[in-house]
């Protein structure tokens, strides 16, 4: 009952903090899922889950919006659905240490993302309209890497995969976000579906977190503004790295 109650608690907060600033946050969703589970491979498992269902509101969104690319989502996403599945189902073959310490270093890539987030513009630029379909090989091989990444660890990890959009295949940033959040709901999926081949996750965590997560954002996009979401990026990101430390540090002892 405390756990379930734990839970909830940090799922509603970690969910209000992200409504506010626009984010998924399952990156400081996962080492709050650790204060709950003591096992990593678990909470991989369990932490992919519920930022899976973090990550459908959005990726609905989009879908609606028409916000898509299909070429993109169709070639890029299905490397990445295959290579969240094979880190999912062989994350347990990973010994616990090695995990802590790879989950503490991509906390540190996305607490430093975070801390060097520029301010939004009210406008949006448009790079290119059309996706430059000669590069999608690339681009796809590096969603593999994602997905396999992202299923060990239990993150979507569509931090790592935007940038690729954006850069490799020149897509209008509107929809580069909507396509990748799609293509991380369906990781997401993937991996979860690697780690529950192996029973590795819990359910009553997932449920209670992953519900009352989806309620903190409902709220916490009616408080955007009460904080600014530039100060509120930084310590969340600064956070992130602390934990990141800690995380590594446990891993090097065990």
């Amino acid at each position: 009952m405390i756990k379930l109650i734990l839970a909830a608690a940090i799922g509603l907060l970690v969910g209000v903090l992200g409504g506010m600033v626009g984010l998924v946050l399952g990156s400081l969703r996962l080492p709050a899922v650790y204060a709950v589970i003591p096992s990593p491979h678990i909470v991989a498992g369990t932490a992919l889950g519920i930022n899976t269902l973090s990550a459908f509101v959005s990726a609905a969104k989009h879908c609606k919006a028409k916000r898509i690319d299909p070429y993109v989502f169709i070639f890029m996403g299905s490397f990445s659905w295959v290579g969240a599945f094979l880190g999912g189902y062989f994350c347990g073959l990973i010994p616990a240490k090695i995990l802590l310490v790879l989950i503490g270093f991509v906390l540190i890539y996305s607490g430093l993302t975070l801390l060097k987030e520029k301010k939004k513009s009210s406008t949006v630029e448009i790079t290119a309209k059309k996706v430059e379909k000669g590069k999608i090989a690339g681009a796809s091989f590096w969603g593999f890497v994602v997905g396999v990444i992202g299923g060990m660890v239990g993150l979507i990890l569509g931090e790592l995969r935007l940038p690729i959009m954006l850069k490799r295949l020149k897509m209008d940033p509107r929809i580069a976000a909507g396509t990748n959040v799609t293509i991380g709901f369906f990781s997401g999926l993937s991996g979860f579906a690697g780690h529950v081949l192996h029973g590795n996750y819990d359910l009553v965590v997932l449920v209670a977190m992953g519900l009352a997560s989806m309620v903190g954002a409902y709220i916490g996009a009616h408080l955007t503004g009460v904080v600014k979401r530039e100060t509120l990026t930084k310590v969340i990101g600064a956070t992130l790295i602390l934990i990141a430390i800690l995380l590594i540090r446990k891993g090097l002892t065990l």
